[in-house]
């Protein structure tokens, strides 16, 4: 964790983070690790990007947001078998859980903080 954000700057959000998973034996399909969750404080912001965020795998996605946060969330990675952190929108913003697909520090002095892109996850059949 870096610097904290100004207290009138952020909201709580829950976030679901997810151990490394791995391949089944039997099926061959991936298997998502071991799920934990807690808050962080952060300022969250609907976005439209100007250019395509990469998708992982087919992942398809209906909304994009950034996370203004002094805590590191994790992007994916697909050496260590690890999803990216799930972030839940606050209500006010329609809820709904984002998947974290990029992650920059910024370094600010007194400001500092991480600057996360998030694309929103649309259930099977939507």
């Amino acid at each position: 964790m870096i610097d904290p954000l100004p207290p009138d700057m952020y909201v709580t959000l829950t976030v679901k983070r997810y151990a490394a998973g791995a391949y089944s034996a039997t099926t061959g399909k991936f298997v998502t690790g071991a799920e934990s969750s807690f808050t962080i404080q952060g300022s969250f912001q609907p976005w439209q990007p100007k250019a395509t965020v990469p998708q992982d795998g087919g992942r398809r996605n209906k909304a994009s947001a950034r996370v203004y946060t002094p805590t590191q969330l994790r992007e994916p990675d697909e050496t260590a078998g690890t999803r990216g952190d799930i972030v839940t929108a606050p209500a006010d913003y329609g809820g709904g859980d984002y998947e974290v697909v990029e992650v920059d520090p910024w370094v600010m002095g007194s400001l500092n903080h991480y600057k996360a892109y998030l694309q929103k996850l649309v259930a099977d059949g939507a």
